[in-house]
């Protein structure tokens, strides 16, 4: 494949369609879309003639339970430049490299199917060795600040084949111009190509500890990762080994957040608390921060009620589907919904009825 069968009109017109769907109110959006067949000539004729160049991205900061993040959303055109790229031509490219076990950024994969991995993991390992086991929970210290941009072109050579070279350009050209801050390094968080692009990164990690080490009840997402075994000893030195393969790209484990936890204790994996009982059974709780976060959301939504700016049924329906979601995903969070009940009717006056 080369550019010009990858950059067609219609998979430029079927990706402007597809990246307006997020915010198709926005000036940029709407103007790209006044004269859509001229723009995407445009676009076409400049990736096809080699003189694109990307523009700078809109910066902005966002908290994400309590820590900042520099966000780099590229412009809309951009955007479209990313879409063809990413699921044209990057995920069916890349997507055979990927183990099974990986759930960030990948068609009909995300948090909810890496939660169900490690459920399933829980389960199976549960079978064979019973509740008496551990695990390790992994983190990688800045993960998309640290990436090495040459290590990541290099990989990305070794898979390309030498007739797409075209393809291969434009590629380095983006993830070299990917970070506008003063960073040499890293990729930009912000846009789904470095999504996929980070997610491969790692996958030498994932190989080496599903093939070389022989873990099979392992699964990652981003920078998170999990090792379940019933020899603590050997996750502690496997923890060691990982920092060290790591240390080779430049990487590093976050001592603090990496630990090897009980499986009958409570641990933490993608804001879900976690233990496994003597049955086999799997408790799901409710970490502190997400309840934190629901009572200051009620707390502000009852002060602008009461201020006339949101009616009680917007209230009202927030709190319910926040509720149904929580009652779904955890099976041990009744007394917690309990007294969320109660303060819903001390903030508003009304009982909560479904």
């Amino acid at each position: 494949m080369n550019l010009s069968e990858l950059f067609t009109i219609d998979n430029m017109v079927d990706a402007y369609y597809s990246c307006r769907q997020a915010a198709p109110w926005k000036t940029e959006v709407q103007k790209f879309g006044l004269n859509l067949v001229g723009n995407c000539i445009a676009l076409q004729n400049e990736i096809l003639t080699e003189t694109y160049r990307t523009s700078k991205p809109r910066q902005f900061t966002i908290s994400e339970r309590g820590k900042l993040r520099l966000i780099e959303a590229p412009v809309f055109r951009d955007r479209i430049v990313h879409r063809i790229l990413n699921k044209g031509y990057l995920l069916p490219l890349l997507t055979p490299y990927l183990i099974h076990d990986n759930g960030a950024s990948m068609p009909n994969k995300g948090t909810g199917f890496a939660r169900s991995r490690l459920e399933e993991h829980l389960h199976r390992y549960y079978f064979e060795h019973g509740s008496d086991g551990y695990i390790l929970l992994g983190d990688i210290h800045h993960y998309f600040d640290s990436i090495r941009q040459d290590i990541l072109i290099q990989m990305l050579a070794n898979k390309i084949p030498p007739e797409d070279n075209d393809i291969f350009r434009l590629l380095s050209y983006i993830i070299c111009s990917s970070k506008y801050t003063e960073d040499e390094d890293g990729l930009s968080l912000g846009s789904e190509l470095p999504q996929t692009l980070a997610v491969f990164y790692l996958s030498p990690l994932d190989n080496f500890i599903k093939i070389v080490k022989g873990c099979k009840f392992y699964g990652r997402y981003m920078d998170d990762f999990y090792i379940i075994s019933d020899d603590k000893q050997m996750l502690n030195g496997l923890a060691h080994e990982i920092n060290n393969y790591l240390n080779q790209a430049e990487l590093m484990l976050n001592e603090r957040k990496t630990q090897v936890v009980k499986l009958s204790h409570s641990f933490t994996f993608l804001q879900t608390k976690y233990s496994l009982t003597d049955t086999g059974r799997i408790v799901k709780r409710l970490t502190h921060s997400k309840v934190v976060r629901q009572r200051r959301r009620m707390k502000a939504h009852g002060r602008l009620y009461r201020e006339g700016i949101l009616t009680y049924d917007t209230c009202y329906n927030q709190y319910k589907s926040w509720r149904q979601s929580i009652l779904k995903s955890y099976n041990a969070c009744y007394t917690t919904i309990k007294a969320l009940d109660n303060e819903y009717k001390e903030i508003f006056g009304e009982e909560f009825i479904l």
